[in-house]
């Protein structure tokens, strides 16, 4: 251990709540009411407006937060860590290194599911397609896309998206984006999240906001639990950013690759084809 890390927090999302109401002690990690705190190391940027986060930048703090982040590549400086929901999940986290092994074999097929209440809310494609990229480019790299929308459960927006990717190694992957469950039903952070992936030796199956994921072998079946919530993982990602002086991810291609393949999502909703991401 190198000390105690003074952090600070900015903004209010569900990552933020998260925090506050996590019962147990936060270790090395110190809160801060202000970032412009001259102890404060590192911020999490929960939520926060793009200026705020930029000012913490330039200000060389190392800064968590969630994915889209585009418009803050180009001062990120080396300073910023790009935190998935899913994919800071223990369960996230844990099938990301699954699917990525040799054990696992090459990828078949990828499901990611996100679905929240219904409700009369915003684009469907912006609010949750972000997370599900941030996953799916964890572990492939979709090379055409295809997106339709439609209005399902009586709002007056559309509520529901699927979308059908190719990769390069003809692996297809699958994204449901939908606000299609009770409006009573508990929904925390993202929602009802549920992901499959399929590859030549191995099967996975998890529902990241759940207490196990399910590993499928040759050999039978088997659970593997996790207990913490994505914020726990990301304060230790910031322990390491902080104490080695570089981000453990190199932010910029993922992000990148996420802003292209955005893109030729939009692009695809108007087209009668598949579209080639660039």
């Amino acid at each position: 251990m190198n000390g105690v890390i003074p952090i600070a927090v900015i903004g209010d999302g569900p990552h933020a709540r998260a925090l506050k109401d996590h019962a147990a002690p936060l270790g090395r990690f110190s809160i801060r009411p202000d970032w412009r705190d001259p102890d404060v190391r590192a911020v999490l940027a929960l939520g926060a407006p793009t200026d705020d986060i930029a000012a913490a930048l330039r200000a060389g703090r190392v800064v968590l937060c969630p994915p889209p982040v585009t418009d803050l590549l180009r001062i990120a400086n080396g300073k910023l860590i790009v935190a998935g929901e899913i994919a800071y999940s223990e369960a996230g986290a844990r099938a990301i290194e699954m699917i990525r092994s040799s054990e696992f074999g090459p990828l078949r097929s990828l499901y990611v599911a996100i679905r929240q209440p219904r409700a009369n809310g915003g684009d469907v494609l912006d609010e949750l397609g972000w997370e599900a990229l941030d996953f799916v480019l964890s572990v492939a790299k979709p090379q055409r896309v295809h997106a339709t929308t439609a209005t399902l459960f009586g709002g007056a927006a559309p509520d529901t998206v699927v979308i059908l990717m190719r990769t390069q190694d003809d692996a297809v992957i699958t994204i449901e984006l939908s606000r299609c469950l009770p409006p009573t039903l508990p929904a925390p952070g993202l929602g009802e999240v549920e992901i499959e992936a399929m590859g030549a030796r191995q099967s996975i199956h998890l529902q990241p906001h759940a207490t196990s994921v399910s590993v499928y072998r040759d050999s039978g079946i088997g659970t593997a639990p996790w207990l913490d919530a994505p914020i726990i993982r990301m304060l230790r990602t910031i322990a390491a950013v902080v104490d080695g002086g570089a981000t453990p991810d190199d932010p910029f291609p993922r992000q990148q690759a996420a802003l292209a393949t955005m893109t030729a999502l939009r692009a695809s909703l108007n087209a009668s084809e598949a579209i080639l991401v660039k």
